[in-house]
C-alpha cells in the first residue's frame, strides 16, 4: 500500500522479491526489504525519513489461507541537497582542503545521503591515519537549514585537527636465518621515512606471509620518544624449511574417441590410474627465489583397438614432467620471472601429442588491479595415432607431422573480483596476443589473439549471477614450403596444436571436449579439426543451499552458447 504522490514508486518496492505480489509472507524478508526502501530514500536526500510498517490481515478461501496487506507507513521528511562544504582545518596544514574533497562522495548540489555522510567521516579518519597522525581529529558536521515546505540545504562543516605527524624510523628484522634482510625489507610496503600507519603494517604482514612461505611474521612498533617524530619497528619472522616435497595417487575417469577394427569411431567410458610427485627449493640465496620439480603420470587406453573385439588396451602413458626457476623479485624490482622446461605426452579428441617447451614469463604490476604480462617460449610438437583420415587433415598438418614453434605473446589483465578462486561479484578481463615468426626460428608464422571478460553480480546472500564470453582470432602468415612430393605449396594455415577448439565442461558444456564447431570443421564422424576463430558466452545461476560434510554445498543452473569456425573472418554471432 504506497499512497499516491510517495517518491518511492509501486515498482521499486516491487522490485525486491519480498515485496513482490503474491510472494510467500516472510516477515524478516520484508522488513530487511523494507530497510532497502528506506535507504533508496535516504540515497535521494530524504535524510528524515521514518518507516512504521504495519501488516493487514485479508482472510483467504479457507481457514488455512490468507494474505497480508503491507502499509510501510512512511514520513518522508525534508529533502536535503549538499548546499555547501566549508572546511575548517589546523593552521598551516599538511593535509589540504583539496587532499580531503578527493575522498569525500558527498559533493555540493547533491542530495545530501547520510549513508554517504558515515562513510566519508571514516574516510576521512582512515586518510589521516595513513599519512602518519596518529594522534588526529576529524568530523563532518552538517547543518540544516530550511528552504522550502519539503527541502533543505546542508552545509557540511568539516573539522579536522592534525596533531603531530609520525613516520617510520629504524627497522630492525630478526629471527631470518637463510632468507637476506634486504630481501625482507624490500617486501615491506612501509620503509625508513614513510609516514606511519597500522593498514602498512597490516599490509606488509600479508605480503611476507603469502610470498616468503615464512612460518610466522610478527611487525611490533615501539612507541614514539616524547617530542620524537619517528617510531621504531621490528620485524620478528620464523623461517620454514626450504625444502618442499608432496606426492599421491589419483584415478582419472571420462570419455574419448577410439577407432574401431572397422575403421568407424566410437565414444567409449575409461578409467586411468594416476599418480604426481613434486620437490622444490625456496628462498635460494637468501633471496625470493625458487626451483621446483613436478611429474606426473597417468596409464591411459589406446585410441586404436588393438583386439578383435575392439576392447581397452592401456597402451598410452600420458607424462608432464616439468622444471621451474622462479623469481618474484627480478631485476631487483616487482617483476615476476618465471623460467620454465616442460616435455610432456598427451591426448586430444582426435590426435595424441608429444610435447616440450622452454618458456620465459614475465609479470608486473602496472596499475592497483592491472598487470602485465609477457612471455617467449620455444617449442616442438609432434602429432601421432591421428583418428583422423589424410584427406581430413588440413595441408599444414599434412606437410608437419612435428612443428617447432617460436612465440613471443603480451597480456593484460584487469582483476577487480572480491575472491580469485569463489567470486561473488567484480569483473575480470584480459588480452593475450601470440605471435610466431618464422625470423626467430619458428617453422610457420602466425598471429593469435585471445579476449575473455567475466562479470559477478551478487543477487542475493546467496545467489550469485556469473557471466564470462571469449573470443578468439587468429591468422597464419603466408609463406611457401614443399609437400611430401617435393613441390612448391603456399602455407597459411595454424598447425593444430594451436588452433581453437570448444565444447567440455569449461566451455560449451552441452558438447564434449573439442566437438563444437562448424560443418567446415568438423569431420563425418564429428572429430573437430579445430578454427581460427573461436565465440563462447557463459551465463551461470550460483545457489549455496546449505552445508555438505562441513563445506559449502552449492547448485547451478547454466546456459552456453558458442562455436568454432574454420577462418576468423567467418564468425557469425547468428
Amino acid at each position: 500500500d504506497v499512497p499516491a504522490g510517495a517518491h518511492v514508486s509501486v515498482a521499486e518496492y516491487q522490485a525486491l522479491s519480498a515485496l513482490k505480489t503474491n510472494e510467500v509472507f516472510n516477515q524478516v524478508e520484508v522488513v530487511a526489504a523494507l530497510d532497502a526502501i528506506r535507504a533508496l530514500y535516504q540515497k535521494r536526500g530524504y535524510y528524515q525519513v521514518k518507516m512504521a510498517p504495519q501488516y493487514e490481515e485479508v482472510p483467504g478461501p479457507d481457514a488455512q489461507t490468507g494474505g497480508i496487506v503491507i502499509h510501510p507507513t512512511v514520513t518522508e521528511g525534508l529533502r536535503g541537497f549538499v548546499k555547501q562544504i566549508v572546511f575548517h582545518l589546523s593552521p598551516n596544514p599538511v593535509v589540504t582542503e583539496a587532499d580531503l574533497r578527493r575522498h569525500l562522495t558527498l559533493a555540493e548540489h547533491e542530495p545530501f545521503d547520510p549513508a554517504k555522510w558515515v562513510h566519508d567521516r571514516e574516510a576521512l579518519n582512515a586518510y589521516y591515519q595513513s599519512r602518519g597522525f596518529r594522534n588526529h581529529f576529524s568530523t563532518i558536521n552538517p547543518i540544516f537549514t530550511p528552504a522550502g515546505p519539503d527541502a533543505a540545504d546542508v552545509i557540511l562543516d568539516v573539522v579536522a585537527t592534525e596533531g603531530p605527524q609520525v613516520f617510520f624510523g629504524e627497522i630492525v628484522v630478526v629471527g631470518n636465518e637463510h632468507i637476506k634482510t634486504d630481501t625482507i625489507l624490500r617486501m615491506l610496503t612501509f620503509h625508513t621515512g614513510s609516514p606511519f600507519s597500522d593498514q602498512s603494517l597490516f599490509d606488509s604482514r600479508r605480503v611476507l606471509n603469502s610470498s616468503l612461505g615464512l612460518r610466522s611474521v610478527r611487525i611490533q612498533p615501539d612507541e614514539p620518544l616524547p617530542g620524537e617524530s619517528t617510531i621504531r619497528v621490528v620485524v620478528s619472522v620464523e623461517e620454514a624449511s626450504s625444502r618442499t616435497f608432496d606426492a599421491g595417487p589419483g584415478l582419472e575417469g571420462g570419455t574419448f574417441a577410439r577407432v574401431q577394427p572397422d575403421d568407424t569411431t566410437v565414444d567409449e567410458v575409461y578409467f586411468a590410474p594416476r599418480a604426481f610427485v613434486s620437490g622444490g627449493l625456496r628462498n635460494l640465496g637468501g633471496r625470493n627465489r625458487s626451483i621446483d620439480g613436478y611429474a606426473r603420470v597417468s596409464l591411459k587406453p589406446s585410441n586404436k583397438a588393438e583386439t578383435d573385439d575392439g576392447g581397452q588396451v592401456f597402451g598410452f602413458i600420458e607424462y608432464r614432467f616439468t622444471g621451474t626457476y622462479h623469481d618474484l623479485n627480478a631485476f631487483r624490482s616487482n617483476t615476476d620471472m618465471l623460467v620454465s622446461i616442460t616435455a610432456e605426452q598427451g591426448s586430444r579428441t582426435n590426435f595424441n601429442f608429444a610435447r616440450q617447451i622452454g618458456a620465459v614469463d614475465f609479470s608486473h604490476p602496472w596499475r592497483p588491479n592491472v598487470r602485465l604480462f609477457g612471455r617467449y617460449s620455444l617449442e616442438s610438437t609432434r602429432r601421432f595415432d591421428e583418428l583422423l583420415q589424410p584427406n581430413e587433415l588440413p595441408l599444414i598438418d599434412r606437410l608437419f607431422a612435428q612443428v617447432r614453434l617460436s612465440i613471443v605473446s603480451g597480456a593484460i589483465v584487469w582483476d577487480r573480483r572480491d575472491d580469485p578462486l569463489s567470486p561473488t561479484r567484480g569483473s575480470r578481463v584480459s588480452a593475450n596476443l601470440d605471435l610466431s615468426m618464422r625470423k626467430l626460428g619458428s617453422e610457420v608464422g602466425f598471429v593469435k589473439s585471445f579476449f575473455e571478460g567475466s562479470y559477478f553480480i551478487p543477487v542475493t546472500k546467496s545467489l550469485t549471477f556469473a557471466t564470462r564470453g571469449q573470443l578468439g582470432l587468429a591468422n597464419g602468415t603466408t609463406h611457401l614450403g614443399r609437400d611430401i612430393d617435393g613441390n612448391f605449396v603456399e602455407i597459411d594455415d595454424l598447425p593444430a596444436s594451436e588452433r581453437f577448439y570448444s565444447g567440455g565442461s569449461y566451455s560449451v558444456r552441452g558438447f564434449q571436449l573439442d566437438r563444437l564447431g562448424v560443418r567446415e570443421v568438423l569431420t563425418d564422424d564429428n572429430l573437430s579439426t579445430g578454427g581460427n576463430g573461436l565465440v563462447v558466452v557463459n551465463a551461470e545461476l550460483r545457489a549455496r543451499i546449505g552445508q555438505l560434510f562441513h563445506r559449502d554445498f552449492a547448485v547451478v543452473g547454466f546456459v552456453d552458447t558458442g562455436n568454432v569456425f574454420r577462418r576468423a573472418g567467418d564468425l557469425d554471432l547468428g
